[in-house]
């Protein structure tokens, strides 16, 4: 009697330990499947750009001793030449790249607003670019023109902005003409010449800061980004802008050569994404294999338990069929208990992984079902195994059995 209590017991826990093994494999499975949605959620969401078809090379002049003028001088005639390849789009020269490791901001004093009482100057991020850049990275222009070659540091000083930055300090009206100033330049007021569309430039998710754009040979940066649009696969034209690059200056270093969807794959672009959702993904998947096992183990020792009852129902009359489903359905309470508490854990944890999610909602209907209905499938099948092996004993053999 006591062996029986203590078989009972050990039986018992081992059915509990795996309905925790099933509710925590689900909770980790429906996470990874709502990393993976936002994933692919944000890989096809309007950036405000088209990362496609270009190429993005680093260039520093100040490596080889360059001044400002002879940096300048030799950005404008890379972009000449460059511009000549065939094949070659567009090309043009930028401080900064979307989802790029390096960014400018800065507090802007804008003419006519007036800051909210107890709040601080409003910080905006920006770029110095040089003309053509919207068009190489496909930014519509909305209102107004593009930067020209024109826009020098001895003329009046520009700014194209975007949709958010309008819309904030000139609401209702047209913001081409309007000035504005930033803190780190007090000389030098920046007027509006163009509006373009919002686009992300720091992260993937929420909504669109305000952004504007500054001329490159008003703003200019030794260290840039050469960008290059192409009518055909960007890498295959790496060769031939180094070959013009080296023909203007031998030694010029050029370094994180990549595309821009490559490099669209950093902590604040989908690289996040990508990472949170291959580390649920691995963890749940080591929780499924850990709970299949536990299903597989605890059918097994429940039809080793019971040989004895099914002889004595097989050697009743009892059909393959009654006995398979009744092993099955120890199973599938198994598999319903830990189910049902697993999705209760991802409905808990899921507000907690919220701000990693993008574009799908936490309670995202079709991630519980699939992944709930997957699991399941693949449960009862680590059942159906050793009760399908039940239906399989020799009444006879089984009768005798201890």
């Amino acid at each position: 009697m006591a062996g029986r209590t203590m078989t009972g017991s050990r039986s018992r826990l081992r059915t509990t330990l795996v309905v925790v093994q099933v509710a925590g494999s689900l909770m980790l499975l429906i996470v990874a499947g709502l990393m993976m949605r936002s994933l692919d959620y944000a890989q096809r969401s309007d950036l405000g750009f088209d990362p496609r078809h270009v190429l993005n090379l680093t260039l520093n002049p100040n490596e080889i001793g360059y001044s400002k003028q002879q940096g300048l001088q030799f950005y404008n005639q890379l972009l000449e030449r460059i511009e000549g390849i065939p094949g070659v789009a567009s090309a043009s020269v930028a401080f900064s790249v979307p989802m790029g490791y390096y960014n400018n901001t800065d507090w802007v004093e804008v003419h006519g607003y007036e800051v909210p009482r107890g709040t601080a100057a409003p910080i905006v991020g920006y770029n110095a670019v040089t003309p053509g850049y919207f068009r190489t990275m496909a930014i519509p222009l909305l209102e107004g023109r593009d930067f020209t070659k024109a826009d020098v540091p001895d003329s009046q000083w520009v700014a194209i902005v975007n949709e958010a930055m309008a819309r904030k300090f000139w609401p209702m009206q047209s913001a081409i003409g309007r000035e504005f100033h930033v803190a780190s330049d007090r000389v030098h007021s920046l007027r509006i010449i163009g509006v373009v569309k919002n686009s992300r430039t720091t992260g993937m998710v929420g909504p669109i800061r305000e952004y504007f754009y500054q001329s490159f040979a008003q703003e200019y940066s030794s260290l840039a980004v050469l960008q290059v649009r192409t009518t055909f696969a960007p890498e295959a034209m790496s060769g031939s802008i180094r070959s013009q690059i080296a023909s203007l200056a031998p030694t010029m270093p050029v370094f994180d050569v990549h595309t821009m969807l490559e490099d669209l794959y950093t902590l604040s672009g989908f690289l996040l994404f990508e990472l949170a959702a291959a580390l649920a993904g691995i963890l749940g998947g080591l929780g499924l294999i850990l709970a299949l096992v536990g299903v597989f183990g605890v059918i097994s020792f429940t039809v080793s338990q019971r040989t004895n009852e099914i002889g004595i129902r097989m050697a009743m009359g009892a059909a393959q069929s009654s006995i398979l489903g009744m092993i099955l359905r120890q199973g599938v309470w198994i598999i319903s208990g830990g189910v049902a508490a697993g999705v209760l854990l991802a409905l808990a944890i899921s507000r907690l992984v919220a701000n990693f999610i993008y574009g799908v909602s936490p309670y995202d209907p079709l991630t519980y079902v699939s992944v709930t209905a997957i699991l399941g499938i693949v449960a009862l099948l680590a059942c159906y195994f050793p009760a399908r092996r039940a239906t399989l004993v020799d009444p006879m053999i089984a009768l005798r059995y201890e």
